[in-house]
């Protein structure tokens, strides 16, 4: 996995999602992390040609304002400063007005 981030950072970092997404002017919202780990190998007539393998942590976050619902995804690289991005892309279709993020 990505060593650098632990399961608590990634834990505290979706609850900053559902934070900032309420403090926009959510009604309700949720977030799930995934954490995954692949690894492959690849054998042709008896011997190993290759191997391979791969890493990841994703956040979805889940929006609701009134009866509209909006969904995102962010990598680990996450920060909340980032999220005026998700407004611009997906907040303002919600319900018609535009999330207010903090600091925005």
């Amino acid at each position: 996995m990505s060593s650098e981030i632990d399961s608590s950072t990634l834990l505290s970092r979706a609850s900053q999602l559902i934070d900032l997404a309420k403090k926009a002017g959510a009604d309700a919202a949720d977030a799930v992390v995934v954490r995954s780990r692949a690894q492959s190998v690849s054998v042709r007539l008896g011997k190993v040609e290759g191997t391979e393998s791969s890493e990841s942590d994703d956040f979805s976050l889940r929006v609701f304002v009134g009866k509209r619902v909006a969904s995102v995804s962010a990598n680990p690289g996450f920060r909340p400063h980032g999220a005026g991005r998700t407004r611009r892309r997906h907040g303002q279709g919600l319900a018609g007005r535009p999330l207010r993020l903090p600091g925005r």
